[in-house]
């Protein structure tokens, strides 16, 4: 029989694959696209955008805390936040719609995804 991963072990992979889901669909939606998140966009392409970046940010924290557990999926939501917050700060000069998305948009629901993949988790229990 297999053995299970160890508790720290799940929470850096939880982590990591959360993450990279968010971080990787996110990068192909504006190399697909042709948009770049630095500078203004349509409506419908804002739109369209935060849209997609809930479901992959949801997506991103349930598997997160699939993986690992509650607070997994959480450290995503802090990491897309902190990094969007970072390039806010540091993009002087460029138009910040795709942060203000991230931090408003897809942090909290990367948390929305942890806490719905407790949520089953305790009702399966």
């Amino acid at each position: 029989m297999p053995q299970p991963y160890n508790l720290p072990m799940r929470h850096i992979l939880g982590f990591l694959a959360g993450y990279l889901i968010s971080l990787v669909t996110s990068i192909l939606l504006f190399r697909v696209s042709g948009h770049d998140p630095g500078r203004p966009a349509s409506a419908s392409f804002m739109f369209f955008t935060a849209i997609y970046g809930i479901a992959f940010a949801f997506l991103g924290g349930w598997v997160a805390a699939r993986i690992g557990n509650f607070s997994t999926g959480c450290a995503v939501a802090i990491m897309i936040a902190l990094l969007s917050i970072f390039s806010f700060v540091t993009d002087i000069g460029a138009s910040h719609w795709a942060q203000a998305v991230s931090i408003f948009l897809m942090a909290p629901a990367a948390v929305a995804g942890a806490w719905k993949r407790r949520s089953l988790q305790h009702s399966a229990a």
